[in-house]
């Protein structure tokens, strides 16, 4: 009965006769397989908003899903143009689609859907865990920011209203698992300093140095200390030369 929306088979809804539910409302019911309920299972929503009626849901970096409630829409627009119930109905109509776009900083797509805790037919039942089911109170506060879902839609009609002119599916979610969104920490963190040339001038110093004792040590031989204080002191002018382009530079 519950299916992934990246496997649910379209050609598999049916659509049957409409009724009048009043003077202005007709309703045309769907199903799969005959008559079985069509649930929807969609997964790692972040909630843009939630209230006792409705939950908003972002789309941003799911567009396999986006495409796929589009394609819900259009085959639904096409199954209601085979039957020509709108002629029935004497009357035009827009539909309005599962999803739409939200601005603010950036323009996203969004998906707002029906939330039902105030009947106990065809209940909203909501979720932290198995074991922990939420009151409306603490859902309301889990949901405020930073959180995500997993849910169950079902999608039970398509709803003709001939006052307003709109033609759209009549949703709820069923049920809902709610986890926040926690701060994500580094558990290794890799040297991420940026080395300049005047670290290394200072590694080098400090080699050098070390060079210089160990000659002194080592040998006796006028020729070859005196060779080397000639080394040592270009490298002391390389050193000035280094620390005098960094101060330029500042």
């Amino acid at each position: 009965m519950l299916t992934d929306i990246e496997f649910f088979d379209l050609t598999k809804i049916n659509m049957h006769d409409p009724y009048e539910v009043n003077d202005d409302l007709f309703k045309v019911d769907l199903s799969v397989d005959k008559l079985k309920p069509i649930m929807i299972v969609l997964k790692d929503l972040q909630v843009l908003s939630f209230t006792t009626d409705t939950i908003i849901l972002s789309l941003k970096s799911k567009e396999n899903i986006k495409k796929i409630l589009d394609e819900f829409d259009t085959y639904v627009v096409k199954l209601i143009q085979e039957k020509k119930i709108t002629k029935k109905l004497k009357a035009k109509f827009n539909y309005r689609q599962l999803t739409s776009s939200f601005s603010k900083d950036l323009t996203y797509d969004i998906l707002s859907l029906n939330v039902n805790t105030k009947s106990e037919h065809y209940k909203t039942d909501i979720y932290q865990n198995m074991n922990k089911k939420l009151s409306i109170e603490d859902a309301i506060n889990l949901m405020k920011d930073n959180s995500r879902v997993d849910l169950i839609l079902e999608i039970s009609s398509v709803l003709f209203n001939k006052k307003e002119g709109f033609i759209y599916l009549e949703n709820v979610v069923r049920q809902m698992k709610v986890r926040k969104v926690k701060p994500k920490r580094i558990e290794k963190l890799e040297y991420s300093f940026i080395d300049t040339e005047s670290d290394d001038s200072e590694d080098d110093s400090k080699d050098n140095s070390k060079i210089e004792n160990n000659d002194e040590k080592s040998t006796d031989d006028d020729c070859l200390l005196n060779t080397h204080k000639v080394q040592s002191d270009e490298e002391e002018n390389i050193d000035i030369n280094i620390d005098t382009e960094t101060s330029n530079s500042d």
